[in-house]
């Protein structure tokens, strides 16, 4: 079965970028930098609309990478928060029934249609996914969203290209 599931994911996602994403590598980078350590990119890219609808919120950003460079067609997944407040919270992913979304130009990304609750943004990747960290607390980022209301999130940053 897990074969199964393998072979049908990495076809939904393309050999290609797949092969490319894994071989990629950032030298005199390091997931680990604190907050004032990361560059600051230039923000000049587009701002997408990501109103949504009543019952709804929304949740917006741009992802980078540590180096600086915009992460351009990263998978994000809202994982569920479940528990403990802390500096390392529990987050569930279920890529079969979060809700996700793909990086654009610039690293810019939108959730229009999220149910209101309490969330964790994790960038997925075929080798491992990452709960992203707050860029001013350097602690795991938590997302309270609201009917009606876009939380913008700002830009931030991810380890894994």
């Amino acid at each position: 079965m897990r074969k199964h599931i393998l072979i049908i994911l990495l076809l939904s996602l393309g050999l290609t970028s797949l092969f490319a994403r894994c071989n990629f590598k950032v030298k005199g980078t390091s997931p680990l930098l604190s907050p004032s350590e990361l560059p600051t990119p230039s923000l000049a890219a587009s701002s997408t609309d990501c109103s949504p609808p009543d019952t709804y919120g929304a949740v917006k950003g741009r992802l980078f990478l540590t180096n600086g460079q915009p992460s351009v067609g990263s998978i994000l997944y809202l994982g569920e928060y479940v528990g403990l407040e802390t500096s390392s919270p529990v987050v569930v992913l279920d890529p079969s029934r979060h809700l996700h979304t793909q990086t654009g130009e610039g690293g810019s990304f939108c959730f229009s249609e999220v149910p209101p609750g309490k969330y964790g943004l994790i960038v997925w990747d075929a080798v491992e996914s990452i709960l992203l960290p707050d860029p001013t607390t350097g602690y795991s980022l938590l997302l309270e969203i609201k009917s009606g209301e876009t939380a913008d999130v700002g830009v931030l940053y991810s380890p894994i290209p």
